[in-house]
């Protein structure tokens, strides 16, 4: 999901003054965190209420120190009028988006079916896949982005991806087949 998708989605109005609810704060696949906001209260671009397109949003409160967001004036933890290019980018730099914190909703205006909804509208978007060429095997994940889910994969599991998607096993007899070495097989003897 981008992070314009993202805006879209957790836009809603419904306070006693008629005013944005506070959006949720943006999830990313490795844990980090942050708030990304606009509306008219907001320091963004343009500086309006709505689910619409916005060029520069608010950003606050980063989980992690980031460098990228230096350049933009505000106060404390707030950047005021973030490229949403960069507010992208650095969402691509923590595995892409996968979910909506709401800790934030101290006043509790989203309810639980609300937000359950952005959250699984989220993961439903973002159901990644991957299947080996030889054997068949598969694997699916709602929690990362394809990218993300691939290097997981790679290193936790031992997945190869590049002219051939394999298993770990398939990559395996790849590798064994191509060095000459003898190593166990599907069937768990040596060849």
């Amino acid at each position: 999901m981008t992070i314009i998708e993202f805006l879209r989605r957790t836009y809603k109005t419904r306070t006693p003054w008629n005013v944005p609810v506070i959006r949720p704060w943006v999830k990313c696949a490795d844990g980090f965190t942050m708030s990304v906001q606009a509306s008219a209260s907001h320091s963004c671009i343009p500086r309006k209420d709505g689910e619409g397109y916005y060029s520069a949003v608010e950003v606050g409160y980063p989980s992690e120190t980031t460098p990228d967001l230096f350049e933009y004036s505000g106060q404390g933890d707030v950047y005021d009028c973030v490229l949403i290019d960069q507010v992208q980018k650095i969402c691509d730099m923590h595995g892409g988006i996968v979910g909506a914190d709401f800790s934030n909703d101290v006043a509790g205006y989203w309810t639980e079916e609300e937000r359950s909804g952005v959250v699984m509208g989220i993961q439903t978007e973002m159901q990644v896949y991957a299947e080996c060429d030889r054997c068949g095997e598969n694997t699916a994940s709602s929690t990362h982005t394809l990218s993300g889910y691939k290097q997981y994969l790679r290193n936790m599991y031992g997945w190869s991806f590049g002219k051939e998607t394999l298993c770990p096993t398939c990559a395996s007899e790849k590798r064994n087949n191509r060095t000459g070495k003898k190593g166990a097989g599907r069937d768990g003897l040596l060849h």
